[in-house]
C-alpha cells in the first residue's frame, strides 16, 4: 500500500560546501528522497539548494520554519536578569553576547572567538557565554588561551533549561557556515534579543526579514563580525523599539508553523 513520504532534512548535508565522496552520496541520497516524496524546508536557503543543486521540483518541495514556543521563551525582567549575570559572575555593567551551538565545523565557533578577540580591542566591556560542546570544544579552548579572551568567556556544556541562557544575555550570535532554520536564533527572537549573524544560507532569511536589530557579516569573516559586534555595541544605549518578540510571535508560532505541516499531512 502507498503512502506519503514527507523529508525535512533541517540543513542538507551539502549545505557545508565539504567536496568529497560523502558529500556527492548524502547529496544523491537526499536527491532521491526528493523524487519519491515531498521536501520539507526550512528556509529560503534549503529550498535554493533543494531546487539548484539537488535538481528537486519545486512541485515536490514545501517551506514550512521551524516553530518556537513564545509562551516559554520571553523576555526576562530586569531583576532576573541580573540575577542570572550576578550568578553567572559577569559584571552587571558588561555587554554580555550568546553563542549556543555544537561546536562543530558547521558552527564555525572558532570564528566566532576570533570576532569576539577583535571586537574586545575596541569594546573593552564585552563578555563572551558560550553554550555547547563538540569535536572542536579542546580546539576552542586552545584558541582562546592564545588570543588572550579566557576570561572574558563563560563556558557551559549543556543546560537543561536554555531559557536562563537567553534572559542573561544582551545579544545573541552565530557565525555558522550553513543552517536549516536556527533554533537558537528562533528563541533568541522570541526572547526580543538583538542578532549576530554570518551571512549564510537558513540565516539570511533573518537577516532579509526586516529585523529592528539584526547585524551581519560573511562567512569565515572574524574581521567583518568584529565590525558587527562593534555596531552593536554602539546600537546598545540607544535604547530602539526592537520588532524582534513581535515578529516571532506573528511568523514563527507554533500554531502557525505546526499548523502549516498539519495541512501537508491531511492533503496528503
Amino acid at each position: 500500500m502507498w503512502r506519503p513520504l514527507f523529508y525535512t532534512p533541517h540543513a542538507f548535508y551539502g549545505l557545508a560546501g565539504k567536496p568529497g565522496l560523502r558529500t556527492v552520496l548524502y547529496n544523491l541520497i537526499e536527491a532521491v528522497l526528493g523524487r519519491v516524496g515531498t521536501t520539507i524546508t526550512l528556509s529560503e536557503g534549503e529550498w535554493s539548494f533543494a531546487e539548484k543543486v539537488l535538481k528537486i521540483s519545486s512541485q515536490r518541495l514545501r517551506l514550512v520554519a521551524n516553530p518556537v514556543d513564545t509562551a516559554h521563551f520571553r523576555p526576562a525582567e530586569t531583576l532576573v536578569r541580573l540575577r542570572l549575570r550576578a550568578e553567572l559572575g559577569v559584571p552587571a555593567e558588561a555587554l554580555l553576547l550568546g553563542s549556543v551551538g555544537r561546536l562543530a565545523y558547521q558552527k564555525d565557533p572558532l570564528t566566532l572567538y576570533r570576532a569576539f578577540a577583535l571586537a574586545l580591542k575596541k569594546c573593552p566591556q564585552l563578555w563572551l557565554y558560550h553554550l555547547g560542546d563538540g569535536e572542536l570544544t579542546a580546539e576552542c579552548e586552545a584558541l582562546a588561551a592564545e588570543l588572550g579572551i579566557t576570561q572574558r568567556i563563560v563556558r557551559k556544556r549543556y543546560l537543561s533549561e536554555p531559557l536562563a541562557f537567553y534572559q542573561a544575555l544582551d545579544g545573541m550570535m552565530l557565525a555558522s557556515r550553513y543552517e536549516g532554520l536556527s533554533f537558537a536564533v528562533l528563541e533568541a527572537l522570541a526572547c526580543d534579543l538583538p542578532l549576530i549573524l554570518s551571512k549564510v544560507p537558513g540565516n539570511m532569511d533573518f537577516v532579509q526579514m526586516g529585523l529592528s536589530h539584526c547585524w551581519s557579516a560573511g562567512k569565515e569573516d572574524p574581521v567583518g563580525l568584529s565590525a558587527e559586534i562593534a555596531r552593536w555595541a554602539l546600537d546598545q544605549p540607544l535604547t530602539r523599539a526592537s520588532n524582534h518578540r513581535e515578529i516571532a510571535e506573528k511568523r514563527f508560532s507554533q500554531e502557525a508553523c505546526f499548523g502549516a505541516l498539519v495541512t501537508e499531512y491531511e492533503q496528503a
